[in-house]
């Protein structure tokens, strides 16, 4: 692997974790956030396969499409069902106090 090619696997890696924890956190909107990460890591790994020796354009281009996107997409997957899941958790525990009930643990 070239040192270009790791750099451009870093930044893939690091953009990948920032986009789930800022889904996760629900920081920023959700959507500019998505649509940013998905185009941005398909750059990336298309860059990152077109850095290896002896690739054509075409090959990295479907490196890019379809593992750098369907990464992307897996990690906005996992993000959003675990920040739903704590959505409805605050939800319950906030009806359960109105309501005067404990949860029992």
């Amino acid at each position: 692997m070239t040192p270009l090619a790791l750099l451009f696997f870093a930044t893939f890696a690091i953009i990948l974790v920032g986009t789930y924890l800022a889904i996760r956190r629900g920081i920023p909107r959700p959507g500019l956030v998505s649509a940013a990460c998905v185009v941005l890591n398909v750059i990336l790994m298309s860059l990152f396969a077109s850095s290896q020796p002896d690739v054509i354009w075409l090959h990295a281009l479907l490196v890019g499409v379809l593992l750098g996107g369907g990464l992307s997409l897996a990690a906005l997957a996992m993000a959003w069902y675990f920040h739903g899941n704590d959505v409805r958790e605050q939800k319950l525990k906030a009806q359960m106090a109105a309501s005067g009930m404990q949860r029992e643990a």
